[in-house]
């Protein structure tokens, strides 16, 4: 059984919702693989494989009219609501491309090594702290996260001139506002 049956076999079962947990124990009892003896690179390896499979998948569900919705930790699914949500599922937004690319890959997979592998690991969290605090950043410089860059540019700008403690404004409101502006100068990979 591949994971993508296992899924829909789950979803037509009334279960949406699967726990990568789940999903990783599902692979260790199912296929017989030679993990790492290397706990946190046997772990990547697990990791991998199941992201591997459910980006792989989404075509076959979109073909017979389900949503996959992947977070960090699972995978949701759903029947389609419109026609064009097929066709977004199938053509990701950006911010997933990099995702995609990388568990599409299987060099990735078997290039792996300790070193890399800490590595990456760093670079999600650092990642996600960033996802996390976007939109409370949003939220205190009074925009929409589908904000651009210019716009997060002049609205800081507007704000820091408004609240400014020298120009008697409130200092605690300065601070929040500089805080969200360097929360999503970060989150844009901006410089300054």
């Amino acid at each position: 059984m591949s994971l993508a049956t296992l899924l829909e076999s789950r979803y037509r079962a009334g279960v949406f919702e699967s726990r990568e947990y789940e999903l990783l124990v599902w692979l260790t009892d199912t296929f017989d693989v030679l993990w790492s003896t290397d706990a946190l690179l046997a772990l990547f390896q697990k990791h991998f494989l199941i992201r591997h499979g459910l980006y792989q998948a989404e075509r076959y569900f979109a073909e017979r009219g389900i949503v996959e919705e992947l977070s960090p930790v699972g995978v949701k699914l759903r029947g389609k609501q419109a026609d064009s949500e097929i066709s977004t599922a199938i053509q990701p937004a950006s911010a997933d491309l990099q995702l995609r690319e990388f568990y599409g890959n299987l060099d990735n997979f078997f290039k792996a090594d300790r070193d890399a592998v800490a590595h990456w690991i760093d670079s999600f969290w650092k990642q996600f702290a960033l996802y996390e605090g976007a939109p409370q950043a949003f939220a205190d410089l009074g925009l929409s996260s589908d904000a651009s860059w210019p716009e997060v540019q002049r609205q800081y700008r507007s704000l820091v001139n408004q609240h400014h403690p020298d120009k008697g404004g409130d200092g605690g409101r300065f601070t929040k506002v500089r805080d969200a502006y360097e929360t999503l100068r970060q989150r844009y990979n901006k410089k300054h």
